[in-house]
């Protein structure tokens, strides 16, 4: 009688479960880690389409002189209200435009150099003697505490804005009757201040008190 040996055990076919489950778990994380990414992209695609939208839609810059028109009409209820602050207001306003149109530094200017700048701008004579009347008046108004009439202040208002536009469509030279064309810069004769400014004195000298403008950066 042959003798009888236990029967072995079954040999294992393909893949140990282990193996399986640790695969499922990669392919998991796998699938998980792509998706985020997908995801990721997908808002931040959207995030720069929406940034570029918005920047379409935000309005350009005013031009300089619509900048400082818009500033000046914004001071009408000081005009009445507050009279010195006023001056320190359109003074701002008209220095910060010139500083644009000329590009100067005019608004960091002490009134006197403002003033001694003037003689150098392609201006009508005329105009640029009631421009240099103005900041004179202003320095009066601001640091030597005048009280002007309202006929002048309507009177300044009005030398401010006809500045503005002189200086962006041309208008008649007052002493010989020819037009002149629009300022485009600062020339090359750059004069001294005048007596007028000289015996102002230190009233002219105060700059960096008066208040910024309303008009933004513009180009």
């Amino acid at each position: 009688m042959h003798d009888i040996h236990d029967i072995e055990p079954p040999i294992p076919i393909g893949m140990d479960p282990i193996y399986i489950q640790i695969l499922l778990g990669l392919a998991v994380i796998l699938l998980v880690a792509g998706m985020g990414l997908l995801l990721f992209f997908y808002l931040k695609h959207r995030k720069q389409k929406k940034i570029i939208a918005d920047t379409l839609l935000l309005p350009p810059p005013l031009p300089p002189d619509q900048a400082a028109i818009k500033a000046l009409d914004a001071l009408a209820d000081l005009m009445k209200t507050d009279p010195r602050r006023y001056y320190f207001e359109i003074s701002a306003v008209l220095k910060t435009f010139m500083g644009k149109v000329f590009d100067m530094g005019a608004p960091e200017m002490t009134t006197r150099e403002v003033v001694s700048s003037l003689s150098g701008l392609n201006l009508d004579r005329n105009l640029t003697a009631r421009t240099r009347d103005f900041f004179h008046f202003a320095a009066m108004v601001k640091y030597a505490g005048i009280t002007p009439e309202i006929k002048r202040i309507h009177e300044d208002h009005d030398l401010v804005r006809e500045f503005i536009h002189f200086t962006t469509g041309g208008t008649m030279d007052s002493d010989s009757g020819a037009e002149t064309a629009p300022v485009k810069g600062i020339s090359t004769n750059n004069n001294p201040a005048t007596a007028r400014g000289e015996q102002a004195g230190d009233l002219l000298s105060p700059g960096p008190d008066d208040h910024p403008s309303h008009i933004g950066k513009g180009h």
